[in-house]
């Protein structure tokens, strides 16, 4: 049996729906199971004892029932079907919950459930006979959800053989494809005929229909981690936040540049020994937006950069920051190396090192970069979602003008604010 019970990914909602509908399905079967005895066999010899039974799962040839589209996927056929069903829901249920909140993810579970049930009741119409009760369909939706809206992130799973468990962490896409490949091994070894794996298989298909389309129609926000973006190399880049990359940082610090064909500031204007308390910090009369380019060839230190360069060229932030923090320790290098700091910051993104960016991106604020709002928000973000640090994350946006922020930046600061603990919202 695969037990997933954690995840990675951003959890925006509780999962209170999640958890209303396991106890829902456990108090149904649990219901019947007491009022038939123990005993669970639709087309038990003693059919006259569960004639209400039958009225509740989805029966076969009988005509269409709609009330069996609902009622049938909180009753199961015994402890382990009921056990497994409810582990899945909880680990894909707070994945899609987490991201849509508990209204949706109803709307969601339902949906799969009730058009499951009223396609596979119409193609069994002319059937002899049985019938089919379970939440699997629905868990099988949930995962291929799942799948599509947080296919890189990872869910902490145990595997249970013979009451032994094996511990494992996998991402999500990984997970649903070797499921989702074993359902259709099984049923092509069984010949295609009707069966779980079909039902299963008909439920993921419902699942992949409404992760696109609710993504297609941005009606969820999967912050650019989504199996499209994956799949076409953009993962991290949704249009909600795509000014958050570093690399778009850049290009944004470029266009300036060349608007403004602004230059260097010369090395006389520069006092690095200025301030006791930050020796990188500009005398008063130094212009106060920083230029965000390299230092000149000339400059003490250029080594380092030049060094640091050749790091983020191997795509190797953790030694392009090592560079970083031989350069600042002294303090006759400077400017400081913005420039090679924001690609630092990127690499460490795409490569989904997000605590390991945390001391850059408090560097570059540190260090007065020109572009604060934006490495802010990006910040408090991580601090927030991954580190759950709200004490933290509350303290990064408190500073932030809210009007001086663009459209999406101050949408990107209106969630963090809401996504605050009470009494640590900022205003």
């Amino acid at each position: 049996m695969l037990i997933p019970y954690g995840t990675d990914a951003p959890i925006y909602h509780l999962p209170f729906a999640t958890g209303a509908m396991i106890a829902l399905n456990v108090v149904a079967s649990f219901a019947v199971w007491v009022g038939t005895g123990g005993l669970w066999y639709i087309d038990s010899p003693d059919g006259e004892t569960l004639q209400w039974v039958k009225q509740l799962t989805l029966m076969y040839g009988h005509g269409l029932r709609p009330w069996q589209w609902v009622t049938s996927n909180f009753l199961h056929a015994d402890i382990l079907h009921l056990a497994s069903n409810m582990f899945g829901l909880w680990g894909f249920g707070i994945v899609v919950e987490g991201k849509i909140g508990w209204k949706r993810f109803l709307m969601v579970y339902f949906g799969i459930g009730i058009a499951q049930g009223a396609v596979e009741q119409t193609m069994m119409l002319f059937a002899s006979g049985g019938a089919s009760l379970g939440a699997s369909s629905i868990i099988y939706g949930l995962l291929a959800i799942a799948m599509v809206w947080a296919p890189r992130n990872e869910m902490q799973c145990a595997f249970v053989i013979y009451f032994r468990p094996i511990f494992f962490e996998a991402q999500l896409y990984t997970i649903a494809c070797v499921l989702i490949l074993m359902e259709i091994g099984t049923s092509l070894l069984a010949g295609l005929s009707w069966g779980s794996q079909i039902l299963h298989l008909m439920g993921a298909a419902a699942g992949f229909a409404v992760g696109f389309y609710m993504l297609k129609k941005k009606m969820v926000d999967c912050e650019g981690w989504d199996l499209l973006n994956v799949w076409a190399g953009r993962e991290g880049q949704s249009p909600e936040e795509r000014h958050m990359s570093a690399d778009d940082l850049l290009r944004q610090i470029r266009k300036e540049e060349s608007r403004k064909k602004q230059k260097p500031v010369p090395v006389a204007f520069i006092n690095p020994t200025s301030s006791v308390d930050s020796p990188h910090a500009a005398p008063a009369t130094t212009p106060a937006a920083k230029p965000a380019v390299s230092p000149p060839a000339n400059q003490p230190g250029m080594p380092l950069v030049i060094a640091m360069r050749e790091a983020i060229a191997q795509s190797d932030p953790r030694r392009a920051w090592e560079l970083y923090q031989e350069f600042i320790s002294d303090p006759l290098n400077w400017p400081v190396p913005y420039r090679e700091l924001l690609q630092t910051i990127s690499l460490f993104h795409k490569r989904r090192e997000w605590m390991a960016s945390v001391p850059a991106m408090e560097s570059y604020l540190e260090h007065n970069g020109d572009q604060p709002n934006p490495v802010r928000l990006k910040l408090a973000q991580i601090l927030l979602e991954i580190a759950k640090q709200p004490d933290r994350a509350a303290a990064l946006l408190e500073p932030i003008e809210v009007a001086r922020l663009n459209e999406r930046e101050a949408a990107l600061y209106q969630k963090l604010k809401n996504s605050l603990p009470t009494g640590e919202a900022t205003s």
